[in-house]
C-alpha cells in the first residue's frame, strides 16, 4: 500500500516521469563509464590523459570524436578539487561555442562496467541493471533535456534532440530527493530504443 502511493505521488509530482521503484533506496546502475569511476575519484587531468592529450592542463573540458561520432563533456566538482563530478557521452554534440578537443573516444572503452554503452538498447540495459528507479518519455522534439549540452544556445543555432525517453538508476526517493548516503546515479536517454547518450555522476 505505502508502496502504490509512493508512485502514485511519483506520478502527480513529476509529470510525464513514471516511478518504477520508489522505494528503493540502493544503486543499483553502472559504477564505471570508460575511465570514469563512480566509486573512486578521477582527476580532469586524468581524464584528458586517457584521451590522449598530451597537454593535460589545458582548460578543456568538451571532447569529440568525429570518426565515431561520439562526444562528451565533464562537469568539475564544485571544491575546486579539480575531481570529475560527471561525464556525459553522446551520440550527438554536446557543448555549443565552448572549446573542443579533438580526441580518440574508442567505443569499446567507453562501456560501463557491464559493456552498455551507445547503440545498446533497453532490453540490454535492463537484463545488465534490472529496472531503473524512474523512467521518462517525451516527444523527440521536446528540449526538456536540452540541460545537457554545455554553453548557451544562439538564436541561430539548430536544436538538437536529445532522444525520446531516459531511464534513471539513482538512490533516490523522488527524481529530485536523493538519498543522504549515495550520491551516485546514471541516466539513459533513448531514441527509438536505443541509447543515444550516458550521464554518469556521482554528485547527483
Amino acid at each position: 500500500m505505502i508502496r502504490r502511493m509512493r508512485c502514485f505521488l511519483c506520478m502527480l509530482l513529476f509529470s510525464g516521469a513514471y516511478c518504477t521503484a520508489a522505494t528503493r533506496q540502493e544503486y543499483t546502475g553502472p559504477k564505471s563509464l570508460g575511465p570514469y569511476s563512480l566509486d573512486r575519484q578521477i582527476s580532469i587531468q586524468a581524464l584528458r590523459s586517457s584521451l590522449g592529450m598530451s597537454d593535460t592542463s589545458s582548460p578543456i573540458y568538451c571532447f569529440a570524436d568525429k570518426k565515431h561520432g561520439l562526444f562528451l563533456n565533464a562537469q568539475i566538482a564544485d571544491d575546486h578539487s579539480g575531481r570529475v563530478s560527471s561525464v556525459l557521452l553522446s551520440s550527438f554534440p554536446n557543448c555549443r561555442h565552448l572549446p573542443i578537443a579533438s580526441v580518440t573516444i574508442d567505443p569499446e572503452v567507453w562501456l560501463t562496467d557491464k559493456r552498455i554503452g551507445i547503440g545498446s538498447t533497453k532490453g540490454e540495459l535492463t537484463a545488465a541493471y534490472g529496472k531503473p528507479s524512474f523512467a521518462d518519455a517525451f516527444s523527440s522534439n521536446s528540449q526538456k533535456y536540452a540541460w545537457l549540452i554545455k554553453g548557451k544556445q544562439r538564436t541561430a543555432d539548430p536544436k538538437i534532440s536529445t532522444g525520446d525517453s531516459t531511464f534513471l538508476y539513482s538512490c533516490l526517493l523522488t527524481p529530485k530527493q536523493a538519498c543522504n548516503e549515495d550520491s551516485r546515479s546514471s541516466r539513459m536517454g533513448f531514441s527509438r530504443g536505443k541509447v543515444v547518450w550516458i550521464l554518469a555522476s556521482n554528485s547527483e
